[in-house]
């Protein structure tokens, strides 16, 4: 969990090619932990993209030691490939805002110590689709109001949740906005482009894995007196 984090916090500092490869290797033996390690950089490029010296010096350590688990909260339930049309929002209140809405299929989201939110942060309506009008957030595990409301059931790579989340008056101080106000789609996009290499470098890893059982179960199992590889 090291591997994507800057040297300067005393970790790996690995470059991207780096982390595709530990993700594929990792997954020819088990999809869920090569995902773990993907969803690890997921939800802490936003701030690695974004954050500032403090905010990076406050979480990283943790998060690269594997004390904390990190996730990414873009996805609702009518907004997934439409980004845009999220309609959670963060409302500025006093030195901080108040976030309300809610989050789907987010991974790691029940057991991450610091989940990435992003919200609409103008009160107009017209910008609920409006990219301009998006921020994000860090909220920690434990702020009141943030809730995990469902796990779904998934078919496969169960070891890694995959959680609804609600947020019902969560209050961040704005030392937990990441980028500027407005900036949230730029950051989504960036980390997005830098986070689905290790998706592709997870399915690499489960297809090599599923050749390699595949070749060696056709030269362990016989029928009509040969293994089956030497039948045509």
């Amino acid at each position: 969990l090291a591997l994507p984090y800057p040297v300067e916090h005393g970790r790996l500092g690995g470059e991207q090619l780096k982390v595709c490869v530990a993700v594929e290797q990792i997954s020819r033996i088990c999809a869920t932990s090569g995902l773990i390690l993907v969803v690890q950089e997921l939800g802490s490029l936003p701030l690695l993209l974004a954050g500032t010296p403090e905010q990076q010096a406050r979480w990283f350590p943790d998060l690269a030691a594997g004390r904390a688990l990190a996730a990414f909260a873009l996805t609702e339930s009518e907004a997934g490939s439409d980004a845009a049309a999220i309609r959670t929002r963060a409302v500025r209140e006093g030195e901080g805002w108040r976030i309300d809405g809610a989050k789907r299929f987010i991974s790691q989201g029940n057991v991450a110590r610091c989940v990435t939110v992003f919200a609409v942060t103008d009160p107009a309506p017209e910008a609920v689709r409006a990219k301009r009008h998006m921020s994000c957030f860090v909220v920690e595990q434990g702020t009141p109001g943030f809730a995990t409301v469902r796990l779904e059931h998934k078919m496969g790579i169960r070891g890694s949740p995959t959680a609804e989340l609600l947020f019902q008056d969560v209050r961040v101080p704005d030392a937990n906005r990441v980028g500027d106000v407005g900036e949230g789609w730029s950051i989504a996009m960036r980390t997005l482009d830098r986070s689905r290499p290790g998706v592709a470098a997870q399915a690499v890893g489960i297809a090599q894995g599923a050749l390699e059982v595949a070749a060696r179960y056709a030269a362990e199992r016989r029928q009509f007196g040969k293994a089956i590889g030497e039948h045509h």
